[in-house]
């Protein structure tokens, strides 16, 4: 499979989009605030991971808590994030 065809495999899920639109309005965020500001779906974990796996997001070292899981953009994530605003913008 090509990368490009991984990247639109990933991009087509189901609250894929509104996670990185999530994301880079919020900022780094804990996989359970994700699951409640997008979805609680039970394929929301292989969805973040899939998103990590083409490089849209990472884990980060949270502050205090070293048992929360932390998800932030990627700057490639970052990139996608301010386009996808761009987009809703023109619609």
């Amino acid at each position: 499979m090509s990368n490009e065809s991984k990247v639109f495999e990933v991009l087509e899920e189901k609250h894929v989009m509104k996670t990185i639109l999530y994301l880079y309005r919020n900022g780094p965020s804990t996989k359970m605030d994700i699951y409640n500001g997008v979805s609680a779906n039970p394929r929301m974990p292989d969805k973040l991971m899939a998103m990590k796996t083409i490089g849209l997001v990472m884990r980060v070292k949270p502050d205090g808590n070293s048992r929360a899981q932390v998800l932030a953009l990627t700057e490639k994530g970052q990139r996608v994030g301010e386009e996808l605003e761009k987009l809703i913008g023109l619609i």
